[in-house]
């Protein structure tokens, strides 16, 4: 009956012109005749956004400090799909940085540090088995392209491949319509790969141990750091949405997607959670308004927080050195930030 309908209203269509048919016209001609346009089997796109910020003072009795800085996003995606086949590919690559300095600081002591740094890609293949489900392989690759500092910007506290993560998992991916999807997967593996040694304790990986399990400690009585590669095997889930004018909203395109991962080896009830949101805003063909965030909880990444370390008595804690202990753990990572600049979208 369905076909039966479109053959109809083609011909009606294509009886009432004479003159040459609009491209909308040619593809349900198309569609009619049984024919595959091989070029509607790819979606593709992109939005690259760059914006610049500067701030000087002079005399200022409020105080503050001058500065530079910019912010860089890029979000490409292509999409393909024929017959019982889907293959949907996206690459997100975002970084920021700031430079801040006072009048009376010399050139050569100004310094940057990013404020924003990611790379993450997905490549999902898939095939279908009915009723908006497919069976499907994932893969997912996220790490970051320059060395990270703490707020002093004296110690490095990530680096390029520092951490670097890869995730191949398979199962089943519910795909209702074109703008949201869930990837269910009960079987997943996680590859965590910290190239600098100093880092691997930071991000999960344990010290190297001998036969009998002791730490394995260098010529200053240091432990040694562990192998650069830490493997997982758990349960993987990822969701995506991507809709352009969500609730009727005009010039607004918005993109969200949600990573979670236990890993069955170690305390699988810990929950490894990674959010992305994207939210644009177009003024106009040239000018658009970006906001992104980002949310990760990782129960294997210490964070040092700004608070002390307390003793039995109440007393701060001090290490060998004498400077003051911090406490350290799992901690809810969050990063936002807003990019007012040069925008293209195609």
């Amino acid at each position: 009956m369905k076909n039966l309908l479109t053959i109809s209203l083609a011909l009606l269509l294509g009886g009432g012109l004479t003159a040459q048919l609009d491209a909308k016209e040619k593809d349900l001609r198309t569609k009619a005749k049984g024919v595959q346009d091989s070029t509607k089997t790819w979606a593709k796109g992109a939005i690259i956004n760059l914006g610049f910020g500067q701030s000087h003072l002079s005399n200022w009795a409020a105080g503050g400090m001058n500065s530079y800085s910019f912010n860089g996003l890029l979000s490409l995606y292509a999409n393909h799909s024929k017959g019982k086949l889907a293959w949907d590919n996206s690459l997100d690559l975002e970084y920021g940085s700031i430079l801040q300095f006072t009048s009376t600081t010399p050139d050569s002591a100004k310094n940057w540090f990013k404020n924003s740094d990611r790379i993450e890609l997905n490549s999902k293949l898939g095939y279908e088995a009915g009723g908006h489900w497919y069976y499907t392989m994932l893969l997912n690759f996220r790490s970051q392209m320059a060395p990270g500092y703490d707020g002093g910007g004296a110690n490095v506290i990530s680096d390029i491949a520092s951490p670097a993560y890869t995730t191949f998992a398979l199962g089943m991916d519910y795909k209702p319509n074109k703008s949201f999807s869930v990837f269910i997967s009960p079987i997943a593996y996680r590859m965590l790969y910290v190239s600098r040694a100093s880092l691997r304790n930071s991000f999960g990986i344990e010290n190297a141990v001998d036969s009998n399990g002791d730490p394995i400690l260098d010529a200053l009585g240091v432990a040694m750091p562990g192998k650069a590669l830490l493997s997982e095997l758990g349960a993987y889930i990822k969701m995506n949405y991507v809709k352009d004018e969500p609730l009727g909203i005009k010039n607004v395109n918005f993109k969200t997607d949600l990573a979670l991962f236990s890993n069955y080896l170690r305390n699988p009830e810990n929950i490894d959670i990674y959010w992305n949101t994207i939210i644009g805003l177009k003024v106009n063909k040239l000018i658009t308004a970006t906001v992104s965030t980002n949310l990760i909880y990782d129960h294997d990444i210490t964070i040092t927080t700004n608070e002390e370390r307390l003793d039995e008595n109440g007393d701060v804690m001090k290490g060998a050195d004498g400077k003051t202990l911090y406490i350290k753990g799992p901690r809810v990572q969050f990063k936002e930030a807003l990019t007012v600049g040069f925008s293209y979208q195609f």
